[in-house]
């Protein structure tokens, strides 16, 4: 399902789009499309130094999405002019929102006290610089006026297909590494490894006579 955060446009046809299932989520994270990093929890990108990033997860599930539907030369040539347009505003904007959010936060580091909720001077300008993002909805909808309104409705069904596929994996990935953490404390602390709930068994029916 992308990550999600950059990601031509092939397959057989837009009418024959291939089936969301077809394609495993690990596929589609696994690929350039949606780097591992996009897929660590939370936790551990705070604790990498790393910020997750939605927009960027859901950029590149939505660039792997455009990449398993095939168009004619012409509409694909033009696509690929609205995806690079998208790539270069969003790096011009991460490069300058990156100099802006340290400068935010450096400011509320200077005038935060102690124990006290962000101001709403620091809710404010991180909400009106994340405001600033180049949108991809706003891609999404230069896309979409290419094309037929039934490709249009099933491009759109195959990337929230394949978000939904990415987030099912992020969470699966996520349990594992609890699973993980969990396994490493119970052996330092030389308790018995955590035992899976057998599934209840359900009662058999009885035959009627």
């Amino acid at each position: 399902m992308t990550t999600p955060l950059v990601l031509a446009l092939l397959a057989l046809s837009l009418q024959n789009p291939p089936p969301a299932s077809s394609t495993p989520a690990d596929d589609l994270l696994r690929g350039p499309s949606v780097p591992q990093d996009a897929l660590k929890s939370e936790r551990e990108r705070r604790q990498g130094g790393e910020k997750l990033s939605r927009p960027m997860l859901e950029q590149r599930v939505y660039f792997a999405t455009l990449d398993a539907f095939a168009f004619d030369d012409a509409t694909r040539g033009r696509v690929k002019e609205l995806r690079e347009r998208f790539t270069a505003s969003v790096a011009a904007y991460e490069k300058d929102a990156e100099v802006k959010r340290k400068a935010i936060f450096e400011k509320r580091k200077r005038e935060a006290e102690p124990g006290k909720p962000p101001s709403d001077d620091f809710k404010r300008a991180m909400n009106e610089l994340e405001a600033a993002r180049p949108k991809l909805r706003e891609l999404q909808a230069k896309v979409d006026e290419l094309l037929s309104k039934d490709d249009a409705v099933a491009l759109r069904k195959a990337f929230d297909d394949g978000m939904k596929r990415a987030r099912a994996e992020i969470t699966r990935r996520e349990e594992e590494a609890r699973k993980r953490k969990e396994a490493e404390r119970r052996e330092k602390k030389g308790e018995k490894p955590e035992m899976e709930k057998p599934e209840m068994e359900k009662p058999e029916m009885e035959k009627p006579g």
